[in-house]
């Protein structure tokens, strides 16, 4: 029978499916002290115990995974990378291709050149890094040195760590207090932090004028405050305070995906951004 039922038509849309949400949350480790086992690109771990009970993961590697699960702010898991340390660069691009969901970089290497490579993939990939060393021509002011070469770099997306002890992964602890801040609730500051099962250097490893030869090429320490141990100043290579950059690259991604999400919603309620000021309005 014939009606008058189509001119009568309600639309009801759902909302679109969101777009990928960029975790400020999860740090790649980089080793090579993995068994023949470990294939993989990475691997998660959301437990110390999960990573002390994978024998694919040689012992250094899950003393790196101790001091990351020993802190008491951390994001929720750590990706573990395999790489041959001669090339950071072509193991984390292929990291990269595979599976993107990490933002902050670790090397458990403490060799000068694999870590300005580390540095460079970082800066190159929009990334934030944090690498360490204990090379004396750094606290002597000796240069060229690592410190002094990325200082001179200006690379604002990493942050370089003095240690007397290769063997304590301060920079993995820092980093991991650093990235468990959830910045779309909440913020803070890289400087300040304090850091479980990590001891100071000693007064003989660096004095006044060791400490003001690190710092005066944009290096960090971790070095008593009033009592307390904390990382000091919290500064990137390139001069800016490491949460800056952290919060730059938040405030971005956070922007293109409300901006992508706008565009997709309304164009699945068969509408669009309109070139007005309704539209101007929207975004």
């Amino acid at each position: 029978m014939a009606s008058f039922d189509t001119d009568i038509s309600i639309s009801i849309y759902g909302e679109s499916q969101s777009v990928d949400i960029t975790n400020f949350g999860r740090i790649a480790f980089c080793t090579d002290d993995v068994g023949v086992g470990f294939t993989e690109t990475y691997r998660i771990y959301e437990s110390n115990a999960d990573a002390q009970a994978d024998s694919d993961l040689e012992a250094t590697a899950k003393l790196a995974m101790a001091a990351f699960f020993s802190q008491s702010l951390r994001p929720p898991d750590i990706m573990v990378v395999p790489v041959t340390y001669t090339q950071h660069d072509t193991d984390l691009d292929a990291l990269l291709a595979e599976y993107a969901d990490f933002y902050g970089v670790v090397t458990q290497d403490r060799t000068d050149a694999n870590v300005a490579d580390v540095i460079t993939w970082a800066a190159a990939n929009n990334r934030v890094a944090i690498v360490q060393s204990s090379d004396t021509d750094i606290t002597g002011g000796s240069t060229p040195n690592m410190f002094d070469t990325a200082s001179t770099a200006a690379a604002n997306r990493a942050a370089g760590v003095w240690h007397d002890d290769d063997a304590e992964y301060v920079d993995l602890a820092w980093l991991a207090t650093i990235l468990s801040c959830d910045l779309d609730s909440q913020s803070s500051v890289a400087h300040d932090k304090l850091l479980v099962g990590c001891s100071p250097p000693p007064s003989s490893d660096v004095d006044a004028t060791k400490k003001g030869v690190v710092v005066g090429v944009d290096g960090n320490l971790y070095l008593p405050i009033k009592g307390a141990n904390v990382m000091r100043p919290g500064t990137m290579f390139g001069g800016d305070a490491v949460e800056d950059t952290i919060i730059a690259d938040w405030f971005k991604a956070r922007l293109e995906e409300a901006v992508a999400a706008l565009a997709i919603r309304q164009s699945n309620a068969n509408s669009k951004i309109a070139y007005d000021d309704d539209g101007i309005a929207l975004v």
